[in-house]
């Protein structure tokens, strides 16, 4: 937080230069609070090869200031720093590999839908992943609850139910479980 009574009497004078005085100065104290890539030409390589080194922990805080690093050695072409992969066991891992195979297959058409919706809507790459999430948000429901009539039709009611019911189990499960690989996607 900080206070806009500065930027004020810039408004009265100039509207848009009060604004724009305001904006830089938002901009200034979030830079550090995010994990910032470059607009231009080496948008999408530089994302490209942020997300295929991003650490995927459950520690947030950590992730966050390793990815931050991790971005700043892409952008300034320095050595990468180490891949810190998720913090869950690899026997848990392996247990729980069919549900993983299950989920991925579940959520494949979710998934690509959001992508190619994405790709074809978005003006500015910085929206893409915004546009991503809520894609998926809205899409999801449906094509689960198509997944689920197909159920449905081929075995009966309750398995069907069952299976629609056992989605967001599953996902926030598996998520949890192989976080890495959701942050890579």
């Amino acid at each position: 937080p900080f206070e806009v009574k500065p930027f004020y009497a810039a408004y009265l004078e100039n509207n848009n230069k009060g604004y724009i005085e305001l904006l830089a100065e938002l901009d200034k104290r979030m830079r550090p609070l995010t994990v910032d890539m470059p607009r231009g030409l080496q948008y999408h390589q530089v994302a490209k090869t942020w997300v295929s080194n991003a650490s995927g922990t459950f520690n947030q805080k950590e992730n966050f200031e390793r990815n931050q690093v991790l971005l700043d050695a892409i952008v300034n072409e320095s050595p990468l720093p180490e891949k810190k992969l998720s913090d869950t066991p690899k026997i848990i891992k392996i247990l729980f590999s069919p549900f993983w195979l299950v989920m991925k297959i579940n959520n494949f058409l979710p998934f690509y839908l959001a992508h190619t919706l994405t790709k074809k809507l978005a003006a500015d790459p910085a929206f893409e992943s915004s546009m991503e999430l809520v894609f998926g948000i809205f899409l999801s429901p449906f094509v689960f609850l198509i997944q689920a009539f197909v159920v449905i039709l081929l075995t009966n009611f309750e398995i069907g139910i069952a299976y629609f019911l056992s989605i967001p189990l599953l996902n926030y499960l598996l998520f949890k479980i192989y976080k890495n690989s959701f942050v890579v996607e």
